[in-house]
C-alpha cells in the first residue's frame, strides 16, 4: 500500500525563496499570492513589477515545490524548505 507524502514546509505570502547552484547563480522569488495549487511569484527572472503564477506540487521530499521557469531538463525546481534569509 502506497501513501501520498506529506507536505512539511509551504509556500507563504510574503517569503521569498532562493533556488539554484549557489555558486555560479542564485533566483530568488517572493511569493505575493496564493491559492492551494499555485502561487504568484515575482522574482529575478520576472524583470521589474512582472509576476508569474506557477503550479505548486509535493516535492520528493515532502515539501511544497514549483517550478518557476518552466518544466524541462534542467529546469530549477523552487522548494518551500529553501527560505531566502
Amino acid at each position: 500500500m502506497t501513501t501520498a507524502p506529506t507536505t512539511t514546509a509551504t509556500f507563504k505570502v510574503g517569503t521569498t525563496y532562493t533556488t539554484g547552484e549557489h555558486r555560479d547563480y542564485v533566483w530568488r522569488f517572493k511569493v505575493i499570492s496564493r491559492t492551494a495549487k499555485f502561487i504568484t511569484i515575482e522574482g529575478d527572472t520576472c524583470g521589474r513589477g512582472e509576476t508569474i503564477r506557477v503550479g505548486v506540487k509535493p516535492g520528493w521530499d515532502g515539501n511544497e515545490s514549483a517550478l518557476p521557469l518552466g518544466n524541462y531538463s534542467m529546469a530549477p525546481t523552487l522548494n518551500a524548505a529553501d527560505v531566502y534569509a
